[in-house]
C-alpha cells in the first residue's frame, strides 16, 4: 500500500474520479469548476479503480496528449512531468497559466494532423477535459510541472474564435514554399516563420537544410540566416506590435496574475530581486538557503514558504571548496542528501560569466537553455559584469540583457549586491535602511521588482524588505546562522 501511495505522489493536488476503460464511473461535470476536498480525492485514490484526472484551472493543470505526432517532433517541449500511455503515446503535464483562460484548451487538434486519415496527432486537455492517469514516467516531485511552451499556447484557438490555429500552414508547407530565385530572401522569410513558432537556430537549420540542397543554397549561408533570425525572441509574429492600436477596454480587460515564488509576496515569477548589504552581513548564507528552499519547496530562513522550482546558483565570489563546504553544511542542516537535489538545483561554483561580454553571454544563454531554470541566483551582481556601475548607460545596457534572458526563459533573477560604505555613518545616526543604500546608479532600484537589505547586528543580521513593486513590504526580521554541530558541518539559517 505504501508503494502504491508513492506511485500516486502528488495526485491529491488534482480533482480526480474513478474511470474504467477511459469512461467515468461517476457524474463528473461538477468537478470541472468545483474543487474537491482532500478526503474526496483520497477516496478515489484509494478506491482501487483506474484514475481520471480533471484538467483545467480547478486542478491548475493543462495536458498535451501526444499520440505519435510527427509535427510535434519539430517543436521544443520543456522538461516536465510525463505519463506514458498504453498505446505508446505520452501525456505532458503542464501547470495552468492565465494565458490559457481565454483559449479553447480541450479537444484542440494542435497541428491538424488527426484530420488526415490514418495519421496520428497531438491534442490538448484543459478546462472541461480529463485524462486517464497510467502512472508517472517522470514524477512531478522530481521534475516539476513546466509552463506550457508559448508556441503551444499560440496554437490554441481563442474562445471567441473557433477557427483552429492548427489550420495555419504546417512546417512542411512553409518549407515547400521556397522556390528558386531570390533564395536568401526566401530562406530569411521562412526562418522568421519558424522562429515565431519557437524553433531554435539548430532546429531551423536542420529543417531547412534539405531544401537548401535542393535549390543549391550554400549551407554556410543558410546557417548565417538562421543565426541572424535566431537573435529575435520566438513567438513574436502573433503578438500585437508596439504600433498596434488596441482599445482601452481590451487593455483593461486583460487578466493579470502575479505568481509568487516566495510568499508572502516576497519574490515573484519573472522578476529581478536584489539582496544588498555590507561584507560579513550574512548575504551569501541567506542566498544559499534560498536556493535549497526553492529547490525543495520548503521555507526560506525557516519562515517563508517557497514553490518547488528549478534553480541555478552561480557563485562567482568564493573558492570552489568554500562553496561546496557551505552547501554541504546547509544540506545537512535541512536533513537532506545531495541526490535529492539533482533534478532541481544546479550549483556552479567559481563560475566566470560576464553578461556584457558577447561570448560569455552566449555561454550563459546555453546554460539556461540546457537547464531551463525558474530562478537564477547569482553571487554577486558585481562579478557578473565588467561594466561601470556608476554609469547609467552601462547599467541600462546590462539590464537589457537581463530582461532579455528573463523574458526568454520566463525565470526570475536574484542578485547579491554590495552597499556603499557611507551607509555605516548614516546608520549610526539612526537613518532608515533603504534600497538606495546599494552601490551604483538608480537603475538598480528602477529595474528591480523586489529589494532586500541585510544589516549586521549584535544579535545576528537584520533583513529589511525595502522594496516591493507588486505587493506590500514585509516586516524586518533577525536572521541567525546557527551551528548545529561544533565543527560547523551542519548549519541552519533561521529568521525570527
Amino acid at each position: 500500500m505504501e508503494l502504491e501511495k508513492k506511485k500516486m505522489i502528488m495526485l491529491d493536488r488534482f480533482n480526480v474520479m474513478p474511470v474504467k476503460s477511459k469512461k467515468p464511473l461517476v457524474s463528473w461535470q461538477n468537478l470541472i469548476d468545483h474543487e474537491q476536498t482532500l478526503a474526496e480525492r483520497n477516496r478515489v485514490l484509494e478506491g482501487g479503480t483506474d484514475i481520471g484526472v480533471i484538467c483545467g484551472p480547478v486542478s491548475r493543470l493543462f495536458v498535451l496528449d501526444d499520440d505519435g505526432s510527427k509535427e510535434l517532433k519539430n517543436h521544443h517541449i520543456p522538461r516536465t512531468a510525463t505519463v506514458n500511455t498504453p498505446r505508446g503515446g505520452r501525456h505532458y503535464y503542464f501547470k495552468w497559466v492565465p494565458e490559457l483562460d481565454d483559449k479553447v484548451t480541450t479537444g484542440t487538434d494542435v497541428f491538424g494532423e488527426a484530420k488526415k486519415a490514418g495519421q496520428k496527432g497531438a491534442d490538448s486537455r484543459g478546462h472541461g477535459g480529463y485524462v486517464v492517469w497510467y502512472g508517472w514516467e517522470n514524477p512531478p516531485n522530481l521534475i516539476p510541472f513546466a509552463r506550457p511552451p508559448q508556441w503551444l499556447i499560440n496554437y490554441l484557438p481563442n474562445k471567441k474564435n473557433t477557427r483552429k490555429i492548427a489550420d495555419r500552414p504546417t512546417t512542411a508547407q512553409i518549407v515547400s514554399s521556397i522556390k528558386e530565385g531570390n533564395r536568401n530572401d526566401s530562406f530569411t522569410k521562412v526562418a522568421g516563420s519558424l522562429r515565431a513558432r519557437g524553433y531554435s537556430v539548430e532546429v531551423m537549420f536542420e529543417i531547412l537544410k534539405p531544401k537548401a540542397r535542393e535549390v543549391h543554397f550554400p549551407e554556410e549561408e543558410l546557417y548565417a540566416v538562421c543565426r541572424s533570425i535566431g537573435r529575435y525572441k520566438p513567438n513574436t509574429v502573433d503578438r500585437p506590435s508596439d504600433e498596434a492600436v488596441i482599445s482601452t477596454t481590451q487593455v483593461l480587460s486583460e487578466k493579470l496574475h502575479t505568481e509568487w515564488f516566495v510568499d508572502p509576496q516576497l519574490i515573484s515569477k519573472q522578476s529581478v530581486t536584489f539582496l544588498a548589504g555590507l561584507p560579513e552581513a550574512g548575504k551569501t548564507w541567506m542566498l544559499m538557503d534560498l536556493a535549497l528552499a526553492l529547490a525543495t519547496g520548503a521555507r526560506w530562513l525557516g519562515l517563508y514558504p517557497c514553490k518547488r522550482l528549478r534553480t541555478i546558483y552561480l557563485d562567482q565570489e568564493r573558492s570552489r571548496a568554500s562553496t561546496v563546504e557551505r552547501f554541504n553544511a546547509l544540506i545537512k542542516g535541512r536533513n537532506l542528501t545531495p541526490d535529492q537535489l539533482d533534478d532541481t538545483l544546479l550549483i556552479k561554483p567559481q563560475s566566470r560569466f560576464k553578461l556584457n561580454a558577447a561570448r560569455s553571454f552566449e555561454s550563459f544563454d546555453r546554460l539556461l537553455t540546457a537547464f531551463r531554470p525558474d530562478v537564477v541566483l547569482i553571487d554577486s551582481f558585481k562579478k557578473i559584469h565588467s561594466n561601470n556601475e556608476l554609469s547609467s548607460q552601462d547599467m541600462q545596457a546590462l539590464f537589457t540583457r537581463v530582461e532579455e534572458l528573463k523574458d526568454k526563459y520566463e525565470c526570475a533573477f536574484v542578485f547579491i549586491h554590495h552597499e556603499t560604505k557611507s551607509v555605516i555613518s548614516r546608520r549610526s545616526e539612526k537613518f532608515s535602511v533603504k534600497s538606495t543604500d546599494a552601490a551604483g546608479t538608480i537603475d538598480l532600484q528602477q529595474t528591480a521588482e523586489h529589494f532586500f537589505n541585510v544589516v549586521e547586528a549584535s544579535s545576528g543580521s537584520m533583513l529589511y524588505h525595502t522594496k516591493n513593486n507588486l505587493g506590500l513590504k514585509g516586516p524586518p526580521h533577525v536572521v541567525k546562522i546557527v551551528d548545529l554541530l561544533p565543527d560547523r558541518s551542519k548549519i541552519a539559517v533561521e529568521a525570527y
